[in-house]
């Protein structure tokens, strides 16, 4: 064996301890989360935008409902998914024993929101 050489490794993938592996996971969840919120905050600009074309008079009732059920839920996507990427590991608690991203990964995952 060269003197460089790593032992082989017993198991499969990626040599990293348990806290390199979580950070990697949270870090890669964070990138989805930023992903995610920038596309949600686009739909919800152009569903602000609707309103104001000519043909949003001719809609009926029920038109207008499904209208601001998108326009909510567009809205709720933002605070939720905005909460999840702002819930960092230095934002847990002293002495919580938890892998960071936990509550992030809750958050964006159930899509339910705290507040």
């Amino acid at each position: 064996m060269a003197p460089n050489a790593q032992p082989p490794s017993s198991s499969p993938g990626r040599d990293e301890s348990r806290d390199e592996r979580a950070d990697r996971n949270f870090v890669e969840l964070l990138q989805g989360f930023r992903v995610a919120v920038t596309g949600v905050q686009v739909l919800f600009a152009f569903l602000l935008t609707v309103p104001f074309s000519q043909n949003f008079g001719r809609l009926g009732d029920a038109e207008r409902l499904l209208y601001l059920v998108a326009l909510v839920a567009a809205a709720r996507g933002i605070g939720v998914l905005s909460r999840a990427d702002g819930a960092a590991p230095d934002s847990l608690p002293a002495g919580d024993e938890g892998i960071p991203g936990d509550r992030s990964n809750i958050y964006g995952s159930s899509g339910a929101s705290p507040w």
